[in-house]
């Protein structure tokens, strides 16, 4: 089972780290978007937070006057958070049915530690910065794009970045139903407190009995984000 978890952790970051970005570079973006920007088109992130406080990342066609990035924006970051965050949440996720919890902290500490110190902590979407002015004046298509089963957003930032150079509007969901691997959730207390951040790890489901209802109940949840 751990050589199984390792095996599906490592090809999903592998699939992460090593190609999406370098295919864009120079495959899409060496031959121009659609846009009338052409190979001088860019795009602009932001980030909202729908009602269960779960991060919703926006990928949108830049104003053509926002191509040179000012100094209120800043390149778009691969990873959300860091990759060590990302790296802790499928370690979570594969690695907990099948070692003992002591275990999976001290592999966890080794592995975020090191994931601190690789270069891919400090990747950037390409063509890709946070804030930019949107377009104006026209209506574009939307595309609202729903993570898998232990998956996160930041495996689709590349291919929303493709689809925003060809002039689409997406929105990347992260889901708040104990189906990713790791969500960072923004929680608004009462009574004026102050909001705090929390992180919620993938759910595993019970076996002995399994609740055949588990599945489902996640899928509406999903439904309604």
């Amino acid at each position: 089972p751990i050589e199984c978890a390792m095996t599906s952790i490592f090809a999903r970051m592998g699939a992460v780290f090593f190609g999406p970005a370098r295919l864009i570079e120079e495959s899409l973006l060496a031959r121009g978007s659609s846009t009338s920007q052409g190979s001088q088109a860019r795009v602009g992130v932001r980030e909202l937070r729908n009602s269960n406080g779960a991060a919703i990342r926006i990928f949108y066609p830049a104003a053509e006057d926002a191509s040179v990035p000012g100094p209120s924006s800043k390149p778009a970051p691969m990873f959300r958070n860091s990759l060590a965050v990302f790296v802790e949440g499928y370690m979570h996720t594969f690695l907990k049915p099948a070692v003992p919890p002591f275990v999976l902290s001290a592999l966890t500490f080794l592995v975020s530690c090191l994931a601190l110190m690789s270069p891919l902590q400090r990747t950037k979407l390409p063509r890709c910065f946070e804030g930019l002015d949107a377009k104006k004046g026209e209506k574009l298509p939307l595309v609202l794009w729903s993570h898998g089963l232990t998956g996160t957003g930041c495996e689709h930032g590349s291919l929303a970045l493709a689809l925003a150079l060809k002039g689409n509007v997406v929105a990347l969901l992260h889901h708040s139903d104990g189906s990713s691997s790791m969500t960072d959730l923004l929680l608004t207390g009462g009574n004026n407190a102050p909001a705090t951040m929390t992180r919620f790890l993938y759910e595993h489901p019970e076996y002995a009995p399994y609740d055949t209802g588990f599945r489902q109940k996640q899928v509406e949840h999903r439904a309604r984000e």
